[in-house]
């Protein structure tokens, strides 16, 4: 079976007695504005959604549900698990409250096995064979099979202690952050099975926008806010076998005035898998683009919403099915479709500060950090508004909104 690694972090809902694993009645419905609710039910910790089923913890109990009507098929008889869920092909694995990760059969739940940890991983990655338990300065691998442990990663050094890890085209790239006082981004990547060392690059300043066949692809500029002299866009391509390095500069010479007079909104590069870079950027005197660097470095650009100097920073940009939709800090919305090449624009009331985007398919989600998110169409309208909940996951036509004390499901039309 192949499954959908969606999580959904349900970090401030409070936990939930055993009996609550039961669902509420379901009305499915199309999906409005003001209806749409498909079902509810009480979660603790971090759903699951696989192709087949939901893993959700309730009451520190692992629940498998059906993932047409959310009820519960099979619960383990362990009451002790918390905080995490990861599935992965034919195990499902889970924290317990004594810093241990459970393996369990991702249809029986029956207990596979337990390995005890010095302290509760931040992350539990699946990598094929193997799965990664993640700490700050510290990554493990445990066999998927039976638990043991394989093998142990740490910062290359003591300037680049911290690290992070994702699994990109079947290996394992890890990040080696600097500390502070220090400079230079370091990356190397690693056999998933042995833990050895295929290769590793220095990149400066460089961090990781995307992957484009089989090359990884950084923004190695020297500030990130900032365009070189001649308007360059300075990036970093990465062999992903090899780890051979090619630099490359995209030119945004076509800005309305000087190059100098214009910054990239920070986080908003976004790479598309053709290897087309979109940006936000924002004039010192005022106003903003959306601007398109081709591969070939043909440059296309958008008139933004006006905007007072500075008013951009924390701006979100997300690609979604032929849209590419830009969220300002003010709550201003702003979609592009791509077939069409127009734009729209809407203001969300009551949404300001730090916003998140969701692509969800066709559909795309703004979230605010204290809660509550609103689904747009794919022409940039307000399909349906929660004023609670967290980043919503969208499995086949369900869309799972956290909400308290659990989740609620929306059928999308």
């Amino acid at each position: 079976m192949i499954l959908k690694r969606l999580l959904l972090l349900l970090s401030l809902l409070s936990p939930v007695s055993a009996a609550s694993t039961q669902s509420l009645p379901l009305k499915v419905t199309a999906l409005t504005p003001t209806a749409g609710v498909a079902g509810s039910f009480a979660a603790d910790g971090q759903v699951f959604a696989s192709d087949s089923a939901l893993y959700t913890l309730n009451g520190g109990r692992l629940v498998r549900r059906n993932l047409g009507t959310f009820k519960p098929e099979v619960t383990t008889h362990e009451t002790d698990l918390g905080g995490m869920v990861v599935a992965a092909g034919l195990r499902v694995y889970a924290l317990n409250k004594a810093s241990a990760v459970a393996a369990f059969d991702a249809h029986s739940l029956a207990r596979r096995w337990t390995v005890t940890l010095a302290a509760p991983p931040q992350h539990l990655l699946p990598a094929g064979e193997v799965l990664l338990a993640v700490w700050p300065t510290t990554l493990t691998a445990l066999d998927a099979r039976t638990g043991r442990v394989r093998y142990t990663l740490r910062g290359t050094d003591p300037d680049h202690r911290a690290i992070s890890a994702q699994v990109v085209g079947g290996v394992i790239l890890v990040h080696h952050a600097p500390a502070e006082g220090f400079q230079g981004e370091v990356y190397t990547v690693h056999d998933p099975l042995s833990g050895r060392q295929l290769w590793r690059r220095d990149l400066g300043h460089g961090y990781l926008l995307g992957q484009v066949g089989q090359n990884l692809v950084f923004d190695t500029r020297d500030w990130h806010n900032l365009l070189g002299p001649d308007g360059a866009f300075q990036l970093t391509e990465v062999d992903l076998g090899s780890g051979r390095r090619r630099d490359s500069a995209r030119s945004l010479a076509g800005l309305p005035g000087k190059p100098a007079s214009w910054t990239v909104v920070a986080g908003t590069p976004t790479l598309g898998l053709d290897g087309t870079l979109w940006l936000v950027l924002e004039a010192r005197a005022g106003g903003a683009r959306l601007a398109r660097l081709g591969p070939g470095g043909a440059l296309r650009l958008w008139t933004l919403p006006s905007t007072r100097p500075g008013s951009l920073d924390g701006t979100a940009l997300a690609l979604t099915r032929g849209k590419v939709v830009v969220v300002s800090p003010r709550g201003v919305v702003t979609t592009l479709n791509l077939a069409h090449q127009t734009t729209r624009s809407v203001t969300l009331p009551g949404f300001s500060g730090v916003l998140t985007l969701t692509p969800l398919g066709e559909v795309v989600a703004v979230t605010r950090a204290g809660g509550g998110t609103v689904v747009l169409s794919p022409a940039g309208q307000v399909r349906f508004r929660t004023e609670t909940g967290g980043v919503p996951v969208r499995v086949g036509v369900t869309l799972f909104v956290p909400s308290q004390p659990g989740l609620t499901a929306f059928r999308l039309p």
